[in-house]
């Protein structure tokens, strides 16, 4: 048993469900046949099976309670789910909950949306071999030793996946990593979380991404004012400021809209420059300040190269100075007291 939304529900038995509807979907006129055709996979919450449109604000929020109406049922009348099934609605899920977001849905179904978080959370789900990723149709245990070669695998073909799901799995992906206590390189961490929409960019990086999208959308179109206003306000800021993630989400939510209607070229490459600050690099970045300590004439040298070396340097400066430092603190005490020139043959051990 599988889900439908309104558009495959025949007899419109779920739509009989729906008691209460919000004011906007009064007189909505739901599409034909041609106008479900046209829309991109990134305009459906389920985009494989191209169900559950989220195009408009009335068709998100109609989708919803289609989906809220079905969770129940499914449970009781299932025994068991398979964890790739439960994990194929649980993206539906999260891309239902992004979309009532980004409409500006807020209601009863939006909160009972929340409520099925835990489908995954199975019989024979839980019978599956710890954390994993539905990636390419099928689930992929991670495990501490596997994890950056299927992180390194998603990536590769990422570029090539709709965007929506490429999200979707790069963030299940972290999730998975983190269940496996599974430690991935810094690089590795950067790109996932690039592609799971986590990081952010400064006011600079957004003006030029909107800079290189406005020319492919027509001067008439609304959106192309909303574009413009926003690349002004941007204007205004410091060009080092760095944007709130949620206001990154924001515009690119926008710019992805505007990408898949006017078939703008390099969108996703777009997007990415939009990306480049994740918590990645800034967790780099606050480890390499921790690393770093300030030595006469302004060199910053590397506690961590310091200790690679103590043993070496313990004993030049047991030899050229006479002095008795063995342990990295006291190595470093001890460089803190000599001159820039004293200091200069030892660069290439102290990290400097």
């Amino acid at each position: 048993m599988s889900y439908i939304d309104f558009y495959h529900d025949q007899d419109k038995a779920i739509l009989s469900k729906i008691e209460k509807q919000p004011e906007f979907l009064v007189g909505h006129r739901a599409m034909s046949d041609d106008e479900l055709k046209s829309l991109s996979p990134g305009e459906f919450a389920d985009p494989v099976n191209r169900m559950f449109p989220i195009s408009s604000r009335a068709e998100t929020w109609r989708s919803i309670a289609y989906f809220n109406r079905q969770g129940p049922e499914l449970i009781q009348k299932t025994a068991a789910l398979s964890h790739k099934s439960a994990q194929e609605r649980e993206q539906t899920r999260n891309l239902l909950a992004k979309a009532a977001q980004l409409w500006g849905l807020e209601d009863d179904e939006v909160e009972a949306l929340s409520g099925f978080v835990t489908l995954g959370v199975l019989k024979k789900a839980e019978a599956e071999p710890g954390p994993g990723v539905t990636y390419g149709g099928t689930f992929v245990p991670v495990t501490p030793d596997t994890a950056n070669t299927v992180a390194c695998d998603f990536l590769r073909h990422a570029a090539s996946m709709d965007r929506d799901i490429a999200k979707n799995t790069a963030g299940m992906l972290l999730k998975a990593a983190a269940s496996a206590s599974a430690e991935l390189p810094a690089d590795t961490s950067h790109k996932l979380q690039v592609q799971a929409g986590l990081g952010t960019c400064t006011a600079r990086e957004a003006a030029n991404a909107i800079f290189k999208v406005v020319p492919h959308i027509p001067h008439r179109a609304a959106i192309t004012k909303v574009l413009s206003e926003t690349r002004r306000a941007l204007d205004k800021l410091p060009e080092g400021k760095l944007l709130l993630a949620s206001q990154v989400s924001s515009l690119s939510a926008i710019l992805s809209k505007a990408g898949t209607q006017y078939n703008i070229p390099h969108i996703a490459e777009t997007l990415s420059s939009m990306r480049t600050v994740t918590p990645a690099v800034i967790e780099a970045g606050l480890n390499v300040r921790l690393d770093r300590v300030k030595l006469p004439g302004g060199v910053r040298a590397s506690k961590a190269a310091i200790a690679r070396n103590a043993e070496w340097l313990g004993t030049w400066l047991s030899n050229t100075h006479q002095a008795e430092a063995y342990t990295p603190d006291e190595i470093i005490d001890t460089l803190k007291k000599l001159t820039p020139v004293e200091i200069l043959p030892l660069r290439a051990r102290i990290g400097a």
